[in-house]
């Protein structure tokens, strides 16, 4: 099993390989397996499937992407599923089909069109995200804080902290929201933070929320 090097602009049909790596523009027309795939520059890929890391310095679209560890500091956009044991992201994910990890940190800018599910879920947004059904056991959501690691990426400006996130629907254990616009959400014990507004929440043990924020319905389960 050899490595594959793009190094300035070249492409390939696919294939199974050890190391991937691209710094410069690379276009993939066929699926790939590797060990690790890491691109310091702009990538295009359909399927995407690594057993150890895949790592995203620059850009990367692709059809799909599925690994043991998934790491983010730039832009990445996929058209179909992403799957990991564990996801990093300091910059900007987008993704149009289901979400699974274990674990996920999502710092930047988020535009998830269909389902995440995870067991611990933070996500933290510097810009206006939107995601549509998150299901997780821990979920923490709110405004990002200066991040060292943001300041080095070129896609946002740490100047900006008014952006809000807006959902359909969030299912968990311990959830705490701040800043979310969120249809319903469903949980065992629930802190609604500043800047909420949330139509509908339903919990079982415990609920606080604070002075400001607007919740429309509340039952206790």
């Amino acid at each position: 099993m050899f490595n594959l090097e793009i190094n300035g602009i070249g492409q390939s049909g696919g294939g199974t390989f050890g190391d991937v790596s691209i710094e410069g523009i690379g276009r993939f027309t066929g699926p790939i397996k590797c060990q690790q795939f890491t691109v310091s520059g702009v990538g295009f890929s359909k399927e995407v499937e690594c057993e150890q890391q895949l790592v995203i310095e620059g850009t990367l679209k692709s059809k799909s992407l599925k690994a043991k560890e998934i790491h983010v500091s730039g832009l990445c956009k996929v058209v179909g599923e992403m799957k990991a044991l564990t996801l990093n992201v300091f910059g900007y994910l987008h993704v149009d089909q289901s979400l699974k990890f274990e674990q996920a940190v999502i710092e930047g800018k988020a535009k998830l069109k269909e389902s995440l599910e995870a067991n611990h879920l933070e996500l933290l947004f510097v810009e206006d995200s939107f995601f549509e059904v998150i299901t997780a056991t821990t979920i923490r959501i709110t405004r990002s804080l200066e991040s060292t690691r943001l300041s080095q990426n070129k896609w946002f400006s740490l100047k900006k902290r008014t952006g809000l996130i807006s959902g359909e629907l969030i299912e968990g254990e311990d959830i705490h929201l701040e800043y979310a616009q969120v249809k319903q959400v469903y949980g065992d014990r629930v802190f609604v933070g500043p800047g909420c507004h949330i139509d509908t929440i339903e919990y079982k043990e415990q609920l606080e929320i604070a002075p400001g924020s607007v919740v429309k319905t509340i039952k206790q389960i």
